[in-house]
């Protein structure tokens, strides 16, 4: 069966320290939330956040993309 996938972005409209809280909200939700084995998660974050909104999410149920524009 084809994974699914939810992905979404924020487009640069964040600072920093709003990114990294954006993504521990969004790891915190699906933290509590069973996910099928088929659904993929992943958040795009800007360049310029992705160290830190690496360190806020849990791999085995989110990926991380970087934008760059």
């Amino acid at each position: 069966m084809r994974s699914k996938i939810v992905a979404g972005n924020w487009k640069m409209n964040t600072l920093p320290k709003e990114g990294v809280e954006l993504a521990r909200g969004i790891n915190e939700f699906f933290s509590k939330e069973k996910l099928d084995s088929n659904v993929k998660i992943v958040i795009g974050v800007p360049y310029t956040h992705i160290d830190a909104c690496v360190k806020e999410v849990d791999f085995r149920k989110i990926f991380v993309a970087a934008q760059n524009c």
